[in-house]
C-alpha cells in the first residue's frame, strides 16, 4: 500500500524490500522449525541465508533514511558501504558454518547452538546486535531534534517498535540461552514488529518521503472539482481523478491532448481565450460548454 502511494519514494522502495527480505526469512525458518529431519532443517537454513544476513544492514539502512530524511545525511552514498558486512556473513553462510554448529530437538522445533572453535558467530552476533542498536539510536535523536509534534509521533512509533524487537530479540538470542532454556530461532518473527510500526509511520501517521510535485498532486487529487495542469501550448500535463469522473476520460488518455477535447464544438474558441490569460499571467474565471466522451454536453466553469 505504502508504495502504491509513492513508487517513486526511495524510501517507501527501501520499506518494501526490507519487508519482502523479512518475509522470506520467516517463510524459510517456518519449515525449517518444523523439519522431520535435520537436512532438511540445514536447507531452509541455507535457503533463508539471503534474508538472515542483509535484513539487519537493510533495515539500518531504512532506519537512518527515516532519520536523516530527504537532508545530506539521509541521502549520502556512503550508506551503501553498510551492506558490505551483510554479504559477506551471506558468502560464509552458504559456504561453510557462520552461525549455527548444530541443532537439537527441542519442544518449539529445532534448537541453533552455536558453532565452536570459531570467530563467526561472534562476528556475526556483533554485526546483528551493532546494527539494530545504532538503529535505534539514530531514530532517538530523530526524535529528539524532531521540530514538530507529528514526526516526533512518528518517530516514537518507530522507536518503540524497535525498542520492543531488540528486547524480545535479546531475550530469545542471548538470555534464555544463557540461563540454559534455548529457545527457536524466533528472530525473524519478532522482527516483523519493526516494519510494522515503520509502515505504521508511513501508511498511517503520514510519514511519506515528499517531493514538492508529489505534494502537489497529493493536494490536487483530492479537490472534488475537476483540475487540469497544461502548458504553454495548452496540452494536458496532468489531470485529477475528478476530472475523469466528470468527463469519463481515463486520466491516462488524457495526458498530451490539448484541453479542447473537453470543450463543445461551439466553444472551441475559448482555448485560444485561455492561452491569453496563460500568456499574461493573470488570473480569470469564465463559463462555458464542456462535452464529455459520451458526448453530452455540461456547462463549466473555467478558473485560469
Amino acid at each position: 500500500a505504502v508504495l502504491r502511494r509513492n513508487p517513486r519514494s526511495f524510501v517507501n522502495r527501501l520499506l518494501a524490500l526490507t519487508g519482502v527480505t523479512f518475509g522470506w526469512w520467516g517463510f524459510c525458518y517456518a519449515f525449517a522449525l518444523g523439519a522431520a529431519e535435520p537436512p532438511t532443517y540445514w536447507a531452509w537454513y541455507r535457503a533463508g541465508a539471503v534474508a538472515w544476513t542483509l535484513a539487519p544492514a537493510l533495515m539500518l539502512h531504512l532506519l537512518l533514511r527515516l532519520a536523516g530524511g530527504s537532508g545530506a545525511a539521509g541521502r549520502s552514498p556512503a550508506l551503501a558501504l553498510i551492506h558490505v558486512p551483510g554479504f559477506v556473513f551471506l558468502w560464509r553462510g552458504l559456504s561453510g558454518t557462520l552461525f549455527a554448529g548444530r541443532i537439537e530437538a527441542g519442544p518449539w522445533g529445532w534448537v541453533e547452538l552455536p558453532a565452536e572453535g570459531t570467530i563467526w558467530p561472534a562476528l556475526f552476533a556483533v554485526y546483528f546486535f551493532g546494527y539494530l542498536v545504532v538503529g535505534i539510536l539514530a531514530v532517538a535523536l530523530w526524535r529528539r531534534r524532531a521540530k514538530h509534534r507529528l514526526e516526533r509521533r512518528q518517530a516514537s512509533i518507530v522507536l518503540a517498535a524497535g525498542a520492543v524487537t531488540v528486547l524480545g530479540i535479546t531475550a530469545v538470542e542471548v538470555v534464555l540461552p544463557a540461563l540454559g532454556r534455548p529457545l527457536p530461532v524466533f528472530s525473524a518473527f519478532l522482527a516483523t514488529i519493526w516494519i510494522g510500526g515503520v509502515w505504521y509511520a508511513i501508511a498511517r501517521a503520514g510519514l511519506l518521503e515528499l517531493t514538492l510535485s508529489v505534494a502537489a498532486e497529493e493536494i490536487l487529487a483530492s479537490l472534488k472539482d475537476g483540475v487540469l495542469l497544461v502548458d504553454p501550448e495548452n496540452r494536458i500535463v496532468w489531470a485529477s481523478a475528478a476530472v475523469s469522473r466528470i468527463f469519463g476520460y481515463p486520466v491516462e488518455e488524457l495526458a498530451g491532448r490539448g484541453w479542447s477535447v473537453l470543450l463543445s464544438e461551439q466553444r472551441t474558441a475559448d482555448e485560444a481565450r485561455l492561452a491569453r490569460f496563460l500568456a499574461t499571467g493573470s488570473v480569470e474565471h469564465f463559463e462555458t460548454l464542456g462535452r464529455r466522451k459520451s458526448g453530452d454536453a455540461l456547462p463549466l466553469f473555467v478558473s485560469a
